[in-house]
């Protein structure tokens, strides 16, 4: 598993310190308690009560580039090959659906994220004057995410490979209460539920840099960036992924706007 964590953000939401563990209720809150701090604490102390016993040797490796996709990890596994060699691997990354029932994960979704810069203008320029035959950046942005996904949520970038079908069934009520979805929100894709969550691809847009509401003016924007993220199918090649969404992106964006995707990163 991993140790490092994503920054804390907003520290108004938070009760405590969030970078001390604190138990309230039988609960333990702080960055990391659940990803990933607690998946090396949960291993950890079961490898201790049962070191008697065990009759294998044990090696437990914790990385620390996680959040930021591990870009020394695959270099350090052929450096150290011989030494982290085993017959058994078992990640700590990863979760039960429900509080009291263990979970044995058999595959997890690697990951492809990208910075997208839509450009339509030199400059910023008025609405008044200008607007109606000029779309602004920020609306053939948004158009250029909407085609990342068909008419029932599912992925639309050609060439994927996913499946629509899993082992277990996953309740939709107890993925609503633990998402915190409101009560009218259809949720997204075809398939089994479980399948949509494990074995098919998910494609989220996680940061966008647009004109703030506070910086509003009557101005046909000239540009702007958004990140996309997208989880993929452990039945997908991640380089392959990777291609296939920046193909899309390229081949999608509207009214021949100039776009440029940069900063690819890939994870497993």
């Amino acid at each position: 598993a991993h140790h490092d964590v994503q920054p804390v953000g907003d520290t108004s939401s938070w009760n405590t310190d969030p970078f001390v563990a604190t138990e309230k209720d039988g609960r333990l809150y702080g960055r990391g308690a659940a990803d990933d701090g607690g998946g090396i604490i949960a291993h950890l102390g079961a490898v201790r009560l049962l070191k008697e016993d065990l009759g294998v040797n044990v090696k437990v490796f914790i990385e620390g580039e996680e959040e930021i996709a591990s870009p020394t990890f695959h270099d350090f596994l052929k450096t150290h090959r011989e030494k982290l060699s085993a017959d058994v691997i078992i990640v700590a990354d990863s979760a039960n659906w429900k509080v009291g029932h263990p979970a044995l994960t058999s595959s997890l979704r690697g990951s492809v994220e990208a910075k997208v810069e839509v450009k339509c203008l030199d400059h910023a320029v008025h609405s008044g004057i200008y607007g109606g035959a000029l779309l602004d950046a920020n609306v053939i942005a948004a158009r250029l995410i909407a085609s990342l996904h068909d008419e029932n949520g599912d992925v639309a970038v050609e060439g994927l490979a996913s499946s629509d079908k899993a082992e277990v069934i996953y309740p939709e009520d107890e993925y609503r209460f633990s998402t915190g979805a409101v009560e009218s929100l259809k949720l997204a894709g075809t398939g089994d539920l479980a399948a949509r969550l494990w074995y098919k691809n998910a494609i989220s847009v996680i940061g966008m840099d647009i004109t703030p509401v506070h910086l509003a003016s009557n101005t046909i924007a000239p540009k702007c960036t958004f990140v996309v993220s997208m989880r993929v199918s452990p039945l997908q090649d991640l380089d392959e992924a990777a291609e296939l969404l920046v193909k899309h992106l390229k081949k999608n964006v509207p009214f021949g706007a100039k776009i440029r995707v940069f900063d690819i990163e890939k994870g497993s």
